[in-house]
């Protein structure tokens, strides 16, 4: 029995599914899917901006966001995606934002030739999974995923081999004023010992804007 192929033409949605198909492999840039911007901040809720960067910033972004927000209301974050500084600082006023965080992520690897080419498609992935969390939702970003988004995730994504070392430097600082940092430590980590500083820099951020 020979098998036919329709000439019928696809419909919308039948076009629509494909292209998403095609597209899902290819790494996505979050600053494409934040065109309109986050949701409003809601009345007496205090929004941290994260910005980070570094080789392991794009795989941190995202984990960073959703650790940062409260499930109680009171404290939410959103990404900033611009490296511009004068673009980003646009960025800032309008996000409405309260506190900035910036991060830098450097990963040391152990092992030669083990660092950027291998990391790529891992980063590239994280990048697709943390997209939605980047865009204009009503949802609280605390619920999406937050299992994923842990500090121990993010500590395997960005030193994978035990005797990785990452260098993170970040600091906090109030919208207002950038000049007078309400946070700042840079520290080189062990891979071990990565995971505990990641929740206690994220603690230590949350309870300084909280203040």
């Amino acid at each position: 029995m020979s098998s036919r192929i329709s000439s019928k033409p696809l419909s919308a949605v039948a076009l629509i599914a494909c292209g998403a198909v095609l597209l899902s492999g290819a790494p996505q840039d979050p600053a494409a899917n934040s065109g309109s911007g986050p949701a409003a901040k809601k009345p007496g809720v205090k929004r941290i901006c994260a910005f980070t960067s570094g080789t392991g910033g794009d795989a941190a972004r995202g984990p960073i966001v959703n650790m940062l927000t409260s499930d109680l209301g009171i404290l939410d974050a959103v990404a900033l995606t611009q490296r511009v500084d004068v673009l980003r600082q646009a960025e800032i006023k309008k996000d409405d934002c309260d506190f900035v965080f910036e991060a830098e992520f450097e990963t040391k690897t152990a092992k030669p030739g083990g660092g950027i080419l291998s990391r790529a498609s891992k980063v590239a992935g994280t990048v697709n999974s943390q997209a939605g969390s980047l865009g204009a939702s009503s949802a609280p970003q605390a619920n999406i995923g937050n299992a994923n988004n842990s500090a121990s995730n993010l500590s395997r994504d960005l030193a994978p081999d035990p005797k990785d070392k990452v260098r993170i430097a970040f600091k906090l600082y109030s919208a207002s004023n950038s000049k007078s940092p309400l946070l700042t430590r840079e520290k080189e980590v062990l891979a071990a010992d990565l995971q505990k500083y990641i929740e206690t820099m994220i603690n230590d951020v949350a309870n300084a804007a909280l203040k």
